[in-house]
């Protein structure tokens, strides 16, 4: 899945797709006090698409996905650590999108030698307790898996036929399907809390996309930030707060959706903006524009957005591109380069947890 074969509107090719590449790391922002996260640097990660993304739990497991030889495969790292998956009979290729506390994995296998074959067939798949399932679909071809909550849920899109695909709910190989807004034809689910409650996108009568969230069974169009009309929820935390991104009146920022109200989180320098993930404390990180050439991993807490870049050792070497994920031990995942090196998953600590367990 591409995003804009998922998204559609020029909104989301904008903040998913098309935010400015990385510029070099004689770019990176000097830091003005000292470092407040460690880096450990988790090594290399696949060039695939843009839909992927690095999750870390709440145990300090990540997910990713490693390239063994001309093979992409699902990963975990903890502790130094690296479980690398084999694909199920049939596939190929495999990508780990997310992971719990507990030591599971969620993704998609691809039948072909390319993972990014659009003419493969590609499939959810969870890994419990030492074991892979491969999820199904909803009568269609294809399904993929964004989420996966420490009770096991996974959460998705999957084809309902070949032209539609809607947003799943899985607990064990069978998926329910979670449906659309009213009018609309389209839905994909990119996270679930412990509560069960999900949160994705979905497509109105008028082919808008907006955030939406699945509460006790019904979908609710969470709306989009003051201007715009395209919006995406790409995160909950176990309180019910919700991150994404939002059009707004003249671009694309991050949103936090609290109390019924969809907050814009601004930007560094330049939209587009996007958060990607959201802890119990309410910090988000995301990535955001810093120049026409690059871009820069953020953290937003108490009303205040900052570059992580300025937060870790300024002698790294490292530039932080985008944050993926943030657990609630204050552990964050990013995507990352130094100069002439093919980007890196690096995982940030927090200095005071290490100093003050």
């Amino acid at each position: 899945m591409h995003p804009t074969q998922y998204f559609g509107a020029a909104l989301i090719a904008a903040a998913l797709c098309a935010l400015p590449p990385a510029s070099l790391p004689g770019e990176a922002l000097v830091p003005v006090q000292p470092p407040s996260y460690s880096v450990t640097d988790l090594g290399p990660i696949a060039n695939v698409a843009d839909d992927v993304a690095l999750d870390v739990g709440d145990d300090g497991g990540v997910s990713l996905y490693v390239a063994v030889g001309t093979q992409v495969r699902a990963a975990r790292w903890r502790d130094g650590k690296m479980l690398v998956l084999k694909p199920a009979p049939g596939y190929r290729n495999s990508v780990a999108r997310a992971t719990n506390g507990l030591g599971d994995l969620a993704g998609w296998s691809s039948t072909s030698a390319n993972p990014v074959d659009s003419l493969a067939t590609t499939r959810a798949f969870l890994y419990r307790q030492k074991k892979t399932t491969m999820l199904g679909t909803l009568g269609g071809r294809n399904s993929r898996a964004f989420d996966v909550s420490d009770g096991g849920e996974v959460v998705g899109v999957a084809d309902v036929d070949a032209h539609i695909s809607h947003a799943f709910l899985a607990h064990g190989a069978a998926l329910q399907d979670l449906g659309v807004l009213p009018g609309g034809s389209f839905s994909a689910a990119y996270a679930i809390n412990a509560a069960g409650e999900v949160v994705g996108v979905a497509d109105t009568a008028r082919f808008v996309r907006r955030a939406v969230a699945w509460r006790n069974g019904k979908i609710i169009d969470l709306g989009a930030l003051p201007g715009g009309t395209s919006s995406c929820a790409l995160a909950v935390n176990n309180h019910g707060d919700i991150a994404g991104y939002s059009e707004t009146q003249d671009g694309v920022h991050a949103f936090l959706y609290t109390q019924g109200r969809m907050q814009d989180l601004g930007a560094l320098k330049f939209d587009p903006s996007s958060a990607s993930a959201i802890n119990d404390r309410g910090e988000v990180v995301g990535a955001s524009s810093v120049s026409a050439h690059g871009r820069r991993a953020f953290l937003w807490r108490e009303g205040r957005m900052e570059d992580l870049n300025t937060r870790i050792a300024s002698d790294s070497g490292w530039t932080l591109t985008s944050a993926s994920s943030i657990s609630n031990s204050e552990k964050i995942v990013c995507s990352g380069s130094r100069r002439g090196e093919p980007n890196h998953a690096l995982l940030l600590t927090s200095v005071s947890s290490k100093t003050n367990p």
